[in-house]
């Protein structure tokens, strides 16, 4: 059952999205996507964040899959780009700091893990590891996070590769090793 389904096909549906921007930061839609684009200013913040949250029934695993494009790779300072189930306080996302990509979790408002795809525990996205296959950030894909709460639940981290098959990069095990 969908939670939060947003699409851009004709504008930036602010019924159901909050946006902010600084400096000269900019959200628009362009070819059916939102564009988000933090400009050329030294310090600026662009966000956009949907006005649904996901609700957890305990049982049940979420499923979130974002279509994602980073076009700006070699930021540099204290960047960060991310798109995935994240807020201020709690969530997991994919995305650049600075030059690296990698996925976050943060929880109770702090940064838990940042994780570089060098160091992904499954597959690198760099052609060496199980699936042969080469993430190229830079151009439209199409991301995952899957994760059940129940307070200890493993929380995986993909993406889907040319011939449609969803490939596992990372998965981040909290049962019998967590602590809060």
């Amino acid at each position: 059952v969908d939670v939060i389904g947003l699409d851009f096909q004709y504008n930036v549906p602010t019924d159901l999205l909050n946006s902010w921007t600084s400096g000269s930061a900019t959200i628009s839609q362009t070819d059916a996507m939102l564009k988000v684009f933090s400009g050329a200013d030294t310090t600026v913040t662009t966000s956009a964040v949907t006005k649904r949250s996901v609700s957890y029934i305990p049982g049940h695993e979420i499923v979130a899959l974002f279509t994602a494009l980073f076009e700006s790779t070699t930021a540099t300072g204290t960047a960060t780009q991310y798109v995935g189930l994240l807020s201020a306080n709690d969530g997991f996302a994919f995305g650049y700091q600075n030059t690296t990509f990698g996925v976050v979790h943060r929880r109770n408002g702090s940064q838990k893990a940042w994780i570089a795809s060098s160091s992904f525990n499954i597959d690198k996205l760099d052609g060496t590891g199980p699936s042969g296959f080469v993430l190229n950030p830079a151009k439209i894909n199409i991301y995952y996070i899957t994760y059940g709460w129940l307070g200890t639940a493993p929380v995986e981290f993909g993406v889907m590769r040319e011939d449609g098959l969803m490939i596992a990069c990372h998965k981040i095990t909290a049962p019998n090793s967590d602590t809060l």
